[in-house]
């Protein structure tokens, strides 16, 4: 048994097919059945039924099994390669949400480099919904991430960085503009311009509306949180965005909620990931960052 037998394997359960596993990974049909055989016979159980009416391929409950194990090692290994090539290399694997990149992340990126001038960053952005999964998954080095509890991360170490709060955005021709507060159970009836659901903010408003008992009228979604900025301003509804994101925005008017809604920001890094010394100074250099330079 062999890592690339197993490659093979998982790529046959993925595909459902030998004939386009082999296509997936540049290979003969014939080359993929073989190491197929040779794994099955050196277990002594069948891993795949095979239906040749069909023309699909099944797993059986003990390939099942083998492929949760399979994952595990080639996902393992991968990690591993990862780790060894970055060893000594002063480029860090960042993961960055948008929104903490735009409106935090620069002011922190100015005391880092200050402190650590040849350390270079390779910053991956996405929702912080994503970031946990690619730092979970070993392919981030750090990230940042934005939560609305805290909860401890499932595979992950943190340390809190940085507290904000939610507010209701209003465009400022809205008869809600002039209130000092307000309740998410008054909104009941407002169109909701938001961002989906690879953001923290889209889990806290279908929350924060449940706990009232009503589902939020969502007419827009989008990924960019200054298209939804723009459409709010425009006059085409309202929206739940976080503090730090809509501070001077033309047309724009942010309100306190009453019962505030918080939206916690922390450094994370996976469990029992190899971290270079750059990575190390990093995690210390951001523990000791005044809260009010970010």
């Amino acid at each position: 048994m062999n890592l690339r037998e197993l490659e093979y394997f998982k790529a046959v359960t993925e595909q459902h097919s030998f004939t386009k596993a082999a296509e997936q990974l540049y290979v003969s049909q014939p080359c993929i059945t073989a190491a197929v055989n040779r794994l099955e016979e050196f277990l002594g159980v069948q891993l795949l039924e095979r239906n040749k009416k069909e023309k699909a391929v099944h797993v059986t409950p003990q390939g099942a099994l083998f492929l949760a194990r399979v994952d595990n090692i080639l996902s393992e290994i991968d990690e591993a390669i990862v780790e060894v090539r970055n060893y000594n290399s002063s480029n860090i694997h960042f993961g960055l949400p948008p929104i903490i990149g735009a409106y935090l992340f620069p002011s922190m990126f100015a005391y880092i480099r200050k402190r650590y001038p040849h350390v270079q960053f390779k910053v991956t952005e996405y929702g912080s919904r994503i970031t946990t999964e690619l730092l979970q998954e070993g392919k981030l080095d750090l990230g940042i991430i934005g939560q609305a509890d805290q909860e401890p991360i499932s595979d992950l170490h943190s340390v809190l960085l940085y507290e904000d709060h939610l507010n209701v955005c209003v465009p400022d021709t809205h008869p809600l503009a002039t209130r000092e507060s307000i309740s998410i159970a008054e909104l009941k009836h407002e169109h909701f311009i938001v961002l989906t659901e690879a953001y923290v903010h889209h889990e806290q408003l279908m929350l924060a509306c449940g706990t009232y008992g009503f589902k939020p009228n969502i007419v827009f979604e989008s990924d960019e949180i200054q298209t939804v900025k723009s459409m709010v301003a425009s006059g085409a509804g309202i929206s739940l965005i976080v503090s730090m994101a809509v501070k001077n925005m033309p047309g724009l008017v942010a309100i306190p909620l009453e019962d505030p809604l918080y939206f916690y920001i922390y450094l994370c890094w996976k469990e029992g990931h190899h971290l270079s010394q750059d990575c190390l100074s990093m995690i210390e250099c951001m523990r000791q960052l005044p809260l009010q330079e970010a």
